[in-house]
């Protein structure tokens, strides 16, 4: 048996630039991972196999899981059977990139498991085709990416905060988030990763200048997030917004008291995790 870890991610700032010929748009965010993880296991079988705990899923080709498997079998030519076991604790439409991070992490385990070498540019041919996303998650560190998201950046991000993710029960599709999206006009040249590796201790200028341009339209079809993130700041939060286009919303945090009240508070109605501060895989 082999045991994976999936980290969750959250997006620190998400500018949409501009929509692209072929129907994707140009971004700017952060990737970072915070200490929130689906587990794999995968085991030798006869067949190919997906069970999920957690969370109801499909476990055929609609699962991204089953998606890679295929994909990697067929660029490979390897008929052999594994079953794989998802645990799901990252929530579902929620901004954090689980599915992503599922996605990458069997990926980068399939070479060893059916005993086989392949190019780490192989494996990032395959991440692509599986979603936009998913190449962040074949590296460790946080990332500065644009393009699509696929174009990315690594570098290390020692966040002194400590960080809360506050996940309600709702759903958002990625593809009904953009296909909503207003135009966004940006003006300046300075990157999110200058801004915030500049200006890190400086939670006004964090709150003024690192955004997500779906919060407009998120907050006003769902108050009940925009909601989360006027507590947030009610109770003392330093930095708060939402993650990705996903209904999570984050907030740093430097007192570990109140990190330990916004727990106690928010997870009566919601999912709720915690990162202690400087958290990098």
């Amino acid at each position: 048996m082999v045991v994976l870890k999936a980290f969750a991610k959250i997006n620190i700032g998400l500018k949409i630039l501009n929509k692209r010929p072929d129907g994707y748009h140009n971004i700017e965010t952060i990737f970072h991972r915070v200490n929130l993880c689906d587990t794999l296991e995968l085991y030798e079988y006869d067949k190919l196999d997906l069970e999920i705990e957690n969370a109801n899923l499909p476990s055929d080709d609609r699962n991204i899981c089953t998606k890679t498997l295929k994909l990697f079998q067929n660029s490979f030519g390897i008929h052999l059977g594994i079953k794989i076991k998802l645990i799901k604790n990252i929530p579902i439409g929620a901004g954090l990139g689980g599915g992503s991070s599922d996605a990458a992490v069997l990926l980068k385990a399939l070479p060893e498991f059916f005993h086989i070498e392949v190019h780490n540019d192989d494996l990032k041919k395959i991440a692509q085709q599986l979603g936009a996303d998913v190449p962040y998650f074949l590296e460790n560190g946080s990332a500065y990416a644009t393009e699509i998201g696929n174009k990315l950046e690594y570098f290390t991000l020692k966040l002194p905060y400590w960080i809360i993710t506050i996940t309600p029960p709702i759903h958002i599709s990625t593809k009904w988030a953009y296909e909503n999206l207003k135009n966004t006009i940006h003006e300046g040249n300075n990157n999110l990763k200058y801004l915030l590796l500049n200006n890190i201790n400086n939670n006004n200028f964090l709150r003024e200048n690192i955004i997500n341009d779906f919060e407009q339209l998120i907050f006003q079809e769902y108050p009940e997030i925009k909601s989360i993130k006027e507590k947030l700041y009610h109770y003392g939060a330093d930095f708060a917004l939402l993650s990705g286009s996903g209904s999570t919303v984050f907030a740093f945090c430097k007192d570990e008291q109140l990190i330990k009240k916004l727990y106690e508070t928010f997870k009566v109605n919601n999912f709720v995790s915690i990162t202690e501060p400087y958290f990098e895989i």
